[in-house]
């Protein structure tokens, strides 16, 4: 499986943490002060859509990381 397939189309704080190889917390801090892409609140929960995440990554490094 390549990364994009890895992703699932929703992920949690800590899934996108952890894709990221990132602290919970950098993901909470880049969140508030709109440094990765916006979240989705639903029902209480916090997610990040994997095509925002895909898009967002792509910008960052000028390719696809998938």
């Amino acid at each position: 499986m390549n990364g994009a397939e890895d992703l699932a189309l929703r992920l949690t704080r800590e899934e996108l943490a952890h894709h990221w190889r990132v602290s919970v917390r950098t993901i909470e801090r880049w969140s508030a002060t709109g440094l990765c892409p916006r979240p989705l609140r639903m029902g209480g929960r916090i997610l990040y859509r994997r095509e925002d995440v895909l898009a967002w990554e792509r910008g960052q490094t000028g390719e696809a990381l998938d």
